[in-house]
């Protein structure tokens, strides 16, 4: 009996443990890692650090970084993405953005884009649903128009990873984001906001102030140099 239930307890502890063994890893794309720094991205992209640009400053450090895959001359894939955007929240990977070159993805399905992304992140748990969503900021750069749907979706209880499509003119976007770093990169986004918001008319006295000032010190120049030699 007390083998029949040990027997029992580790076919149990087995298949328990299978989705574990077997899940995808979601933070990963092309050997970037949601998570990483700003320095170590960077040097997965060979590009500078210096190249990355500040969003917000306040309450939260907020950066992005864009890299654009070269296309290895003669190689036998070219390369279907445009531009892959990182955004950093307090030096930290948090969310990837993907951009296609209309050309090379002209054609390709939902459908498609689930068959290749399966092999390396398995089945999605949302797939061909037309399940409007709002429109990020990130998308409207990446000119994927206003209406936009989730063709699939993978997700886990720290990542998530989408497939949007536009209907016309037809487009696709990949987004990988870390769930709890993305939602505070938000709403500090937010904040800053607000606070440019607040003190944008103290800033724009004191731009003002800055100006008549540079115009008062170049007249008081120019008048030094001008009254010695005047005649009327």
């Amino acid at each position: 009996m007390f083998r029949i239930r040990s027997l029992a307890l580790s076919v149990l502890c087995l298949v328990l443990s299978g989705p574990i063994v077997e899940a995808q890893d979601l933070s990963a794309y092309r050997g970037f890692r949601l998570g990483m720094t700003l320095a170590a991205a960077a040097q997965q992209g060979r590009l500078p650090v210096t190249a990355a640009r500040v969003l917000y400053q306040r309450p939260q450090l907020i950066q992005e970084l864009e890299w654009q895959p070269q296309t290895q001359t003669g190689a036998a894939n070219p390369e279907a993405v445009k531009t892959v955007r990182f955004t950093f929240y307090d030096g930290r990977l948090c969310k990837i953005t993907v951009a296609y070159d209309r050309n090379r993805i002209e054609g390709l399905t939902a459908e498609d884009f689930v068959d290749a992304m399966s092999a390396s992140y398995g089945p999605p748990i949302l797939a061909s649903t037309q399940m409007g969503v709002a429109v990020p900021a990130a998308y409207m750069d990446y000119n994927l128009g206003s209406e936009l749907t989730v063709a699939a979706e993978w997700e886990d209880s720290r990542y998530s990873i989408r497939v949007v499509q536009s209907r016309f003119p037809s487009a696709f976007g990949l987004v990988l984001l870390s769930r709890e770093p993305d939602r505070l990169a938000r709403e500090a986004a937010a904040a800053a906001a607000r606070l440019d918001t607040l003190e944008a008319p103290q800033r724009e006295a004191i731009r003002l102030q800055s100006q008549a000032d540079e115009e008062r010190a170049r007249a008081v120049k120019a008048r030094s140099a001008n009254k010695p030699v005047f005649r009327f």
